[in-house]
């Protein structure tokens, strides 16, 4: 059988007070204990922890700054046990049990869910406008990437809520009056700064009659656009027959005023 390990202290007596040997293993323990953040054993007062505003996550073991936590109004010191790089990584793991659980949820709590919106409905309202004010630049990448992913899905939605998504609008604009015009005045105003002095001004009349005799004839609305756009980031077009085609509504409202140099197919 072995012989057991002596402690620190038995080892410590063998050696004269001051002896390189004695201060080497004093040196070496301290240094350990401290590593090892048990700072309570040295002086008994509470473990080590490093100076400033630091705590230590409950999941990767690590000491981080305070402005490294979410924070929690259910915690004593505010903020969340576990680091935002944790809690992201977890989020990650668990994705799709945490988005079935939150659609059950949902469903089962309907009514209070309903109660608890209309209670708090401005600071909910105010929440939201403040995250979409600090999230814009995410918000609109994850919207152009979804509406390139998922093109049939909202071709099919479109399609489906068609009369609801038009009465909506028709409110919008009804309520919204003065903006619309706003918009209205200052499309004009860009159009009237973008036709050139050598457009066939009847050329144009009777390129806007066409969408408007076919819109009939067909039973679907079409509209007059701009190939290259009156105003956009990438190029600003013309206001001249050559630069006008006739496009469906739905594609027109669809391409907006975006502009694509490359030729189909490249």
């Amino acid at each position: 059988m072995p012989t057991p390990l002596k402690p620190c202290s038995v080892i410590l007596l063998k050696y004269p007070l001051r002896s390189p040997v004695r201060l080497a293993i004093q040196n070496y323990r301290i240094s350990y204990l401290i590593t090892n953040n048990w700072g309570g054993l040295l002086s008994g007062s509470a473990p080590y922890k490093p100076r400033g505003n630091m705590k230590k996550c409950s999941k990767c073991k690590e000491w981080k700054d305070e402005s490294e936590f979410y924070k929690s109004n259910q915690a004593k010191d505010g903020i969340k046990s576990e680091c935002k790089q944790c809690a992201k990584q977890y989020r990650e793991e668990h994705k799709e049990e945490k988005a079935k659980y939150q659609k059950q949820y949902r469903q089962e709590h309907k009514e209070q869910i309903a109660k608890y919106r209309e209670k708090h409905k401005e600071k909910i309202k105010q929440c939201e406008k403040q995250y979409r004010q600090e999230h814009k630049e995410e918000r609109k990448e994850y919207s152009k990437q979804y509406r390139i992913k998922n093109k049939e899905k909202i071709k099919e939605y479109d399609n489906k809520h068609k009369e609801k998504r038009a009465k909506i609008k028709a409110v919008y604009r009804k309520n919204n009056r003065g903006l619309m015009n706003a918009h209205l005045a200052k499309y004009r105003a860009m159009k009237l700064n973008a036709t050139p002095a050598y457009a066939d001004l009847n050329a144009i009349s009777r390129i806007y009659r066409t969408a408007s005799i076919l819109s009939k004839m067909i039973g679907r609305k079409m509209q007059v656009d701009h190939i290259i756009p009156l105003q956009s980031k990438l190029v600003c077009g013309l206001h001249h027959e050559d630069n006008l085609q006739i496009i469906s509504a739905e594609r027109n409202l669809r391409k907006s005023n975006k502009f694509d140099p490359k030729p189909k197919g490249e």
